[in-house]
């Protein structure tokens, strides 16, 4: 078992104070987004600018074999504003090009800061993330959290789809049992100890939470964590989250098919 790195309890004297946040890298993986990853971008880079304190914020978006405008879109974001890179690969797995976007934005991160106070946040190209998330990312970290799985609402006010999904994501009052790619912050020092993101074409993110918790790390699940993810049925990795609400949708789907073409 690897033994989680403790965060002190305070500066000695003489010594600096302790940082008020962590240094910030955001992956995104995107394949295909073109008519999303604008308004995702965008999203995370306001959540930055609500941070307080010093600190730096550095977004990877990865293009994974692209057909569509979206390297071209996220590159435009790029060439204005610095903390935004994007990378372009044909890995055509989840995890690979998740893996790929945090080890372009983990680059040279441990030459400004402790990798314990580098925190790394995920999210996805169909996802808007609110103005106070990285703010809440960097709440766990203060309080010496390794990782916290947040949770995810439907972006699209598509009605029936929101009931089914509402009646089968369960909820506690301040937990869940849920692990999403598109709301997900890890320690920089702990995701890399466990091998980050694995190659696997889906469930990345499930693969990398149990490693974290296997190994004894602080890993949080929040109720509080939230962001507004695309309701669309049909996604772009088979099995993800897209296919998950197509099979909780099944019943109806096979309604509106036979009313359809009856």
């Amino acid at each position: 078992m690897i033994a989680p790195r403790e965060r002190p309890a305070g500066p000695s004297p003489g010594q600096p104070a302790r940082r008020t946040r962590p240094d910030f890298v955001i992956g995104i993986p995107a394949r295909d987004e073109e008519a999303l990853i604008g308004s995702s971008i965008d999203s995370v880079l306001a959540s930055a600018g609500a941070l307080d304190g010093p600190g730096s914020v550095r977004l990877v978006v990865a293009c994974d074999s692209c057909s569509d405008a979206t390297p071209s879109i996220a590159r435009a974001v790029a060439r204005v504003d610095p903390r935004v890179e994007v990378i372009e690969g044909d890995w055509r797995s989840a995890g690979s090009c998740r893996a790929a976007a945090i080890r372009h934005a983990l680059r040279d991160a441990g030459c400004a800061a402790s990798l314990s106070d580098v925190w790394v946040a995920t999210t996805d190209a169909d996802t808007v993330v609110p103005a106070g998330w990285l703010a809440s990312h960097a709440a766990h970290w203060s309080h010496g959290d390794h990782a916290v799985a947040g949770v995810v609402d439907l972006l699209e006010e598509h009605d029936a789809v929101r009931a089914v999904f509402g009646r089968h994501y369960a909820l506690g009052h301040d937990s869940h049992g849920h692990v999403h790619g598109a709301n997900l912050g890890i320690r920089a020092d702990a995701y890399l100890a466990v091998g980050g993101f694995p190659p696997v074409e889906v469930a990345e993110d499930h693969v990398l939470w149990h490693a974290l918790r296997h190994a004894g790390y602080t890993c949080r699940s929040s109720v509080a964590l939230r962001v507004a993810t695309s309701a669309r049925l049909a996604g772009r990795a088979v099995g993800g989250f897209a296919d998950t609400l197509r099979e909780l949708m099944g019943d109806r789907l096979d309604e509106q098919d036979t009313a359809a073409t009856a």
